[in-house]
């Protein structure tokens, strides 16, 4: 990684910590990683693929002493050397727990996990587009609203068509999502 700050090095040993996790509980997954620092991982054989994206950084502050508060259905870091409500580093970690999960329980799946998404877009400027040939729809479970996830228009950009928001309207219906 380019630099060697604090973030980065935190960064780094987190890429490292999913790479091994794979190893050791996802053995049928093909997992490389790009100069910039992306990871790829392909599961099964097949002619078209879905793949699941999620960012491997964050856009919080770090903490050296964050305790996990779950009060009702919240969640949230507290540091309690400075008694203060902080981020509990899960943007994107959510997505990749979703993504993780995924290449345990299907057969065919794509991942992909750019770095310093949260600075600029800085690992998917970096990646060779060629990957995504034989993907037929990316997923990407990043946001912090429960009620209008399903996006389909975003920097000026259909990322979706209406057939396929139509196909997905029944679990959208489901799970109280729509569309945005």
């Amino acid at each position: 990684f380019p630099s060697h700050d604090r973030q980065s090095r935190e960064l780094s040993k987190f890429i490292e910590w999913i790479i091994e996790y794979v190893y050791r509980n996802i053995p049928d997954v093909e997992v490389d990683i790009d100069k910039a620092g992306n990871l790829f991982m392909i599961k099964g054989k097949s002619e078209y693929y879905p793949c699941i994206v999620a960012h491997t950084d964050t856009n919080q502050s770090l903490h050296d002493s964050v305790i996990l508060m779950h009060i009702n259905e919240i969640l949230f870091g507290w540091d309690g050397l400075n008694s203060c409500q902080v981020g509990p580093g899960f943007d994107d970690k959510v997505g990749i727990l979703i993504a993780l999960q995924c290449l345990k329980k299907f057969d065919v799946l794509k991942v992909f996990l750019p770095i310093n998404e949260e600075v600029g877009y800085i690992g998917s400027g970096k990646v060779d587009i060629k990957w995504f040939n034989d993907v037929s729809y990316c997923i990407q479970p990043d946001r912090n609203s429960y009620k209008t996830d399903f996006i389909t228009y975003t920097n000026g950009v259909d990322v979706c068509s209406k057939e396929f928001v139509r196909a997905c309207q029944p679990m959208m219906s489901k799970y109280n999502y729509s569309e945005s």
